[in-house]
């Protein structure tokens, strides 16, 4: 269910399975129950609706309501659940389309929600695409990053996914399989901290020999695959298709995930042995501008990195169920932003503000030789100990204190917004 729904079960007997969260922002009210509720899957966005004395079971995994009636001969009819008008209210969460449920893969509802730790284990990669975005910082480069920070320690990805109370991991890259016994070490190490069901999916632009793909076998639930654009046309006589069939037998969940470019309707063959084909919209980046203006390829606007035209390329293939269209601006405004959501309701200092967009603000005065002390009691005096925060040679606190005691305060004085638990700085605003 999409952040910010509101779902309320009155009167209900019913047992509730609590195999998944609900997204934050959720709440459910529920009385003498008995029937199951399956919050698996996806509602649609932007929706509250309210449930009374009904007797149906409700499978939010098919959007559909199944009533049953009669006694030792029952009787079963279905049909596809659309609330009420009057039962359908709009909210202030923003409203837009949501791919059919039935086919999302679990990856993508859970990244949906926000709740995906991003583990990029490795900058280096055996192709050279030239579209690919990834930035000069990490491209080349042998570093593993859990969201934003840099790992270290193994430990850190652990604290990571808890600070985000996440409930899967994305591994990406570069190329994983090219450290593959890093990747296993990783899925296995969080497998045993947060339990089997921890969803983890895979990126690669190999298609996985049968040793790797046994060697991920209960570590890694679902793999995408990343065939480069000129295999698309012949994509059933690839190495990609055999991978994906054995794929399948061995339990993974498997498809396709490639950037929208001319020629994606080659990629419908595969649709049968596939579980879902995801295309993201074609992102313009620091790495691959010049190959982008080689093709006479423009942005779409100044706000998003989109390529302009980029959606008609896959308009045809988004028609099939089995087909998603991920844009960036749902990466943007909905994916990381529930992302961070997530990380600042959990690591956020009782000052800090949490902004719409998941980022923290809070005002920081870098203190002058000898005056720690008076200003943490005159911010204690004013406003109590869970307004600031003395921070060797500054005082993190609450940008309206801040603001406040400004004058009263000597040193350099500033407000600053940034991605939470320490991440990267957005804004800096000088007082």
């Amino acid at each position: 269910m999409p952040v910010g729904n509101l779902i309320e079960l009155k009167k209900l007997k019913m047992s509730f399975e609590s195999r998944c969260l609900m997204p934050a922002g959720c709440w459910t009210e529920r009385e003498k129950r008995d029937k199951r509720f399956d919050l698996r899957y996806l509602m649609p966005a932007g929706y509250q609706i309210e449930r009374e004395k009904f007797d149906e079971n409700f499978d939010s995994r098919h959007l559909r309501c199944i009533s049953v009636s009669g006694g030792a001969g029952k009787t079963q009819k279905s049909f596809d659940f659309r609330p009420p008008k009057d039962k359908i209210t709009r909210g202030s969460v923003r409203v837009s389309p949501v791919p059919s449920p039935m086919t999302l893969s679990e990856g993508c509802v859970l990244c949906h929600q926000g709740a995906k730790m991003v583990l990029f284990v490795t900058g280096r990669c055996d192709r050279s695409c030239w579209y690919c975005p990834l930035s000069s910082g990490r491209k080349g480069k042998d570093n593993v990053y859990a969201n934003e920070h840099l790992v270290e320690d193994p430990a850190r990805i652990i604290a990571e996914a808890e600070a985000m109370s996440a409930l899967g991991t994305g591994v990406t890259g570069g190329e994983p399989l090219l450290c593959l016994d890093r990747v296993t070490g990783y899925c296995r190490m969080l497998k045993d901290h947060f339990g089997n069901g921890h969803h983890i999916h895979l990126y690669t632009a190999r298609a996985p020999s049968d040793d790797e793909l046994v060697g991920m076998q209960g570590l890694v639930d679902e793999i995408r695959l990343h065939p480069p654009h000129e295999c698309w046309e012949n994509i059933l006589d690839s190495d990609f298709m055999s991978s994906a069939r054995r794929a399948k037998e061995l339990g993974f969940s498997i498809g396709i995930e490639v950037p929208a470019l001319p020629g994606l309707g080659y990629l419908v063959p595969a649709l049968p042995y596939l579980d879902f084909l995801n295309i993201n919209e074609l992102e313009w980046g620091e790495t691959n501008a010049d190959e982008m203006r080689k093709r006479g390829f423009e942005l779409a606007d100044g706000v998003h990195n989109a390529v302009k035209g980029a959606r008609a390329w896959a308009d045809e293939l988004c028609r099939h169920e089995k087909v998603h269209w991920c844009s960036s601006a749902f990466k943007d405004s909905v994916q990381l932003r529930e992302r961070l959501k997530r990380i600042a309701r959990n690591t956020a200092r009782p000052f800090d503000e949490i902004t719409d967009d998941g980022t923290v603000v809070y005002g920081v005065v870098e203190l002058r030789a000898g005056t720690m002390e008076a200003c943490t009691a005159l911010c204690r005096d004013e406003f109590g100990d869970e307004s600031f925060a003395s921070c060797g040679d500054h005082i993190d606190m609450a940008w309206w204190v801040l603001t406040h005691l400004s004058e009263s305060l000597p040193g350099k004085k500033y407000i600053v917004e940034r991605y939470p638990n320490g991440g990267i700085v957005v804004e800096v605003t000088p007082l």
